[in-house]
């Protein structure tokens, strides 16, 4: 059986070229993760979560006032309702009388006036 023998100047340039590209792999993980990062950042700054205080109308309800406020940020309706509900500390009914004021979020690159 024959053995193989590298030289020791092949071996420093095998460990040279491994150390290289060991080094462009991290390095363009890092670009990688750094444009998802940066892209995600740019979006979050692009709508920031604002609250408003309303008040409730005669007849209003939750789910019609979400129409009027809740952004596409949100899943469903249901799920702004329910943030409605937990922000103002209302029954799960989401009853709500004339005359009373309750903070809506909503999403928005400027808040509203």
């Amino acid at each position: 059986m024959q053995t193989l023998r590298i030289s020791r100047k092949t071996e420093v340039m095998i460990k040279k070229l491994l150390l290289v590209i060991f080094t462009l792999s991290f390095i363009l993980t890092g670009i990688l993760f750094t444009k998802k990062d940066s892209s995600r950042s740019f979006a979050d700054s692009a709508n920031t979560k604002y609250f408003k205080s309303i008040e409730v109308d005669s007849g209003d309800t939750l789910w019609d006032i979400a129409g009027l406020y809740m952004t596409d940020d949100y899943s469903s309706i249901q799920d702004y309702v329910d943030e409605i509900i937990d922000i103002n500390h209302l029954n799960k009914d989401g009853s709500i009388n004339s005359g009373c004021y309750i903070i809506v979020p909503y999403y928005s690159s400027t808040p509203l006036s």
